[in-house]
């Protein structure tokens, strides 16, 4: 089954509106005989991100793809102990890689994980914790928030990391997702951002 993943990505970003395009053709090659042209407009997969450099030759890869957007992972942007003040090298990297992407017409989407931290995925069962890796994610939003519509908040919570042990318990992630609302989207109604997370 693994091989109808992307289609069945595809067709929930496409659903849930996060696939926008202006190729006046891309609706109609989509429901007619030219499916495969049709998802490949479609489809948003995982770009490189940056781990301390970023090899142009998988972002000329991606891009050479084609598809209509990217989710980028964003990784170890700030310290723990001082959350929400970013890593400015770090960011212009990202900085760097959100303009090429939307120079091409390729839509980038944010992945807000632990690792935006530098922490391990079990890192939000802590409160405090939790607390900082809210801050580094509205931190994070406030400075994309004209060029991103898309966040995505915490990915597979249910994830096994032992043998019967998810990343997160329901109360820990429904905290997380409660506390990350009330930081950006609660907090600044204004901003035209949209979280998603599962």
């Amino acid at each position: 089954m693994k091989p109808l993943r992307p289609l069945v990505f595809a067709v929930a970003l496409t659903s849930a509106g996060c696939i926008h395009t202006d190729d006046p053709d891309a609706e109609q090659s989509a429901t007619t005989s030219s499916v495969a042209l049709g998802l490949r407009r479609a489809v948003c997969i995982n770009g490189p991100s940056y781990y301390g450099g970023i090899d142009p030759s998988a972002v000329d890869a991606v891009v050479a793809i084609r598809p209509h957007c990217v989710r980028l992972n964003v990784r170890v942007t700030a310290r723990e102990s001082s959350p929400a003040a970013l890593d400015e090298g770090v960011m212009r990297q990202y900085d760097a890689l959100l303009e090429r992407y939307r120079n091409e017409r390729i839509q980038p989407y944010l992945l807000l994980h632990a690792e935006t931290l530098g922490l391990g995925e079990t890192a939000a069962r802590d409160p405090a914790r939790r607390a900082a890796l809210v801050a580094n994610w509205a931190a994070i939003v406030a400075r994309y928030r004209d060029r991103v519509r898309y966040f995505e908040v915490y990915n597979e919570p249910n994830n096994w990391v032992g043998p019967s042990d998810p990343k997160l318990a329901p109360g820990d992630f429904a905290a997380l997702l409660c506390d990350a609302y009330r930081a950006i989207r609660g907090a600044h109604p204004d901003w035209p951002v949209e979280l998603v997370s599962g």
